[in-house]
């Protein structure tokens, strides 16, 4: 059974961490359902990381709103 076969499993931080380090300088694509689980995402990989993270989404708009969920959750660290 491949990956792809399995269910879809929660994202767990420390995991996607582990995963993107192990991916070296090629990039990793994750999924989230609206904005908000994204920022979440992100500002723990934040902390849980020592590199910088490029994160790419559709449009201005829910980049504001990325920024802003990423405000919430990182405060003046982001």
């Amino acid at each position: 059974m491949s990956d792809f076969d399995s269910p879809p499993r929660p994202l767990e931080p420390q995991r996607l961490a582990e995963a993107i380090a192990a991916a070296g300088p090629y990039p990793v694509v994750v999924g989230a359902h609206d904005t908000g689980h994204l920022a979440f995402l992100v500002a723990q990989l934040r902390q849980l990381m020592p590199t910088k993270l490029v994160v790419v989404v559709p449009d201005t708009a829910t980049a504001g709103l990325l920024e802003d969920g990423l405000a919430f959750f990182l405060g003046d660290v982001g």
